[in-house]
């Protein structure tokens, strides 16, 4: 029997014996784990892009106004627009694929001997020596668990790798990612005009804020100071609910994540040769 394959309006005969020979192949060549484990830190690559996309798109949507007071001062002031509802969501998605890529590395690494209960991940635990962690160790090689222990992947090991468990595990169970505006800066030069006076001469005054709002005064000029800013202030947003990483900006942490995974992954490819 001939089987036809349609492919964007054309047709074509395919062997009978077609199908039969793919599922060979598929099971002489299972897909290769480190390079679906890569393709995965990839695609957190390309996610933490988009994250940088929308953080220049929400600070373009920033509206810099200058203003009278009444006492004649002049304000300059920033309207902050809100953060868009889909920037958590970005996050999550490049969050789940640094830790499902740990996942692919540990199910590509020699096991204990015997059969083995449950799925295979990357033990990420909560003490080191604990019985939750070990447990989760038990089901690889004696090598292997030299190799995992040498990431410290618990709490108060290394920072990084606790932090990116637990924000994927409350991104998939809990929460979306909590997110906060952090750092605003100048980026550019802003000249500022001081007319002389008799009465003396004007000042501008830059405010600096420790929480942000939709709308703040950046600088207030006196005495006929004006300013001419040539850019508008940027923020920074940085994690909000993880103690070891609050306050740094989210893409410093997931470029940080993602760097860390793929040296694992390339230390992996040389302690065990396929």
């Amino acid at each position: 029997m001939t089987k036809i394959v349609v492919v964007s309006g054309a047709s074509f005969p395919l062997p009978s014996d077609w199908h039969a020979k793919r599922q060979q192949n598929r099971k002489r060549s299972p897909p290769d784990a480190l390079r679906g484990a890569r393709l995965k830190v990839g695609r957190a690559i390309q996610h933490i892009q988009t994250i940088d996309d929308l953080i220049n798109r929400f600070n373009n949507s920033n509206v810099l106004l200058q203003e009278k007071e009444l006492d004649g001062s002049e304000v300059f002031k920033l309207k902050i627009g809100p953060i868009p509802e889909m920037f958590p969501i970005v996050i999550g998605e490049a969050l789940f694929q640094l830790r499902s890529s740990l996942d692919l590395l540990a199910a590509s690494l020699p096991k204990a001997p015997g059969p083995i209960k449950g799925p295979i991940y990357f033990p990420i635990g909560s003490k080191k020596g604990k019985s939750a962690f070990e447990n989760k160790l038990a089901k690889f090689s004696p090598p292997v668990k030299r190799f995992i222990r040498r990431f410290r992947p618990y709490e108060g090991g290394n920072k990084l790798l606790w932090a990116l468990n637990c924000l994927r595990n409350q991104d998939a169970h809990v929460h979306l990612s909590i997110i906060e505006l952090k750092h605003a800066s100048w980026t550019g030069i802003v000249p500022v005009v001081i007319p002389w006076q008799e009465s003396g001469p004007g000042f501008l005054v830059v405010e600096y804020h420790q929480t942000f709002e939709t709308e703040l005064i950046i600088a207030r000029g006196t005495g006929g100071a004006q300013a001419y800013p040539g850019t508008k202030p940027e923020f920074s947003i940085a994690f909000d609910n993880m103690k070891s990483i609050k306050a740094q900006p989210v893409t410093t942490v997931l470029r940080l994540c993602a760097d860390l995974v793929k040296g694992i992954i390339d230390t992996a490819e040389t302690t065990f040769p396929p």
